[in-house]
């Protein structure tokens, strides 16, 4: 860290027990290093406050020239996806400003690279968009080379985290309904992919993601601080397949107090389960109002305009690049260190108001 500029004159290194448990060595093998490091005139101790860097290698400090980009997914789902080429749109006008080359790799494609490999590719930093398996981040939270995790996160992973604020978006759906005088609030949540365990396994392997984890939990505290923690409503987790819509619409139709509003994950799946609804004969507002929790823009389904939470994502992908430049500078964290972007209400005609 000190020879790359990662570490530069004046920082405080961490404790020997701190370094001793995030590389996983014993506490004299620290101290040796230490040592050495001392004999070299490389750090100096102060007494009562620590390490701090004395004399750097080289005063530069890393540049970021070349930003390697991992998608979870194909190139052609990666370009047709509204939030992700929005995210992309903001990592790219970032990039640009401050004079850095984007590189794209994809793990369903080319698979899990591994942070040797990105080093040896000449990568100065990583920015993963929704990459979730914990066993391939902890290999990076280990590794000199900085990462910025975009659109997950996760709090027991020493990692920097860009993510939307699922427990505000969440929050903000419920009031905007009870503002409508509903009281019977659904949720319907969904499922991801471990693009990274189906590389292995060969087959999909369905997860709740921190954002899928983090909004259902929004709206059980939502409804609970609107005082509506009786009419808490959980609907099956839609997955992309019919037969999973058939049973959201079937649990809802079946209920003894049936809701009068649903709030889903984000307008895709808010989009799905109005068309289904529609096979179905039941008729959005009229019947049920929906709001989705997040999403990127607007989404119609014929003459129905969602009412949803947009998400800043071409901001999230520039405050990757930003936090980025900053890991760059200094040591990884010692800790998760997460961002939230708070999103807003975006007004559609998919909401009934209750006299």
């Amino acid at each position: 860290m000190i020879a790359s500029g990662g570490w530069r004159k004046g920082d405080q290194l961490p404790s020997y027990r701190d370094l001793s448990q995030r590389f996983e060595v014993s506490y004299v093998t620290i101290k040796k290093a230490m040592d050495h490091l001392l004999s070299r005139n490389l750090i100096t101790g102060l007494p009562g406050k620590g390490m701090f860097v004395h004399s750097p290698q080289r005063s530069k400090k890393r540049q970021l020239k070349q930003i390697g980009l991992v998608i979870y997914c194909s190139h052609q789902l990666f370009f047709q996806s509204d939030y992700l080429m929005q995210i992309f749109q903001g990592i790219m006008l970032e990039a640009d400003r401050i004079q850095s080359n984007v590189n794209i790799f994809s793990i369903k494609r080319e698979g899990p690279i591994s942070p040797d490999e990105f080093s040896s590719n000449h990568m100065d930093g990583i920015i993963m968009l929704s990459v979730n398996n914990e066993e391939y981040l902890s290999k990076f939270s280990m590794h000199e080379l900085p990462v910025v995790i975009t659109d997950f996160s996760h709090k027991k992973i020493a990692l920097d985290y860009l993510t939307c604020d699922n427990a505000n978006a969440a929050e903000i759906a419920v009031n905007e309904l009870v503002k409508h005088n509903h009281k019977n609030i659904a949720y319907c949540g969904g499922l991801t992919t471990d693009t990274v365990a189906d590389q292995v396994e060969g087959v999909d392997v369905c997860v709740e993601s921190s954002d899928i984890i983090e909004r259902r939990d929004g709206y059980i505290n939502a409804m609970t601080h609107a005082g509506l923690e009786n009419n808490i409503f959980l609907l099956p987790a839609l997955e992309f397949n019919e037969s999973s819509y058939s049973k959201v619409i079937e649990k809802w139709m079946n209920s003894q107090a049936r809701p009068t509003a649903i709030i889903t994950y984000d307008t895709n799946t808010a989009q799905l389960l109005i068309r289904a609804m529609k096979k179905a004969k039941i008729q959005v507002p009229v019947d049920v109002s929906i709001v989705a929790i997040a999403g990127a823009s607007n989404i119609r389904e014929d003459d129905i305009s969602i009412n949803y939470i947009q998400i800043p994502f071409v901001e999230m992908g520039k405050e990757s690049v930003r936090a980025l430049v900053q890991r760059c500078k200094k040591l990884r964290p010692s800790k998760a260190a997460i961002k939230r972007l708070p999103g807003k209400w975006i007004s559609g005609n998919s909401v009934k108001s209750l006299i």
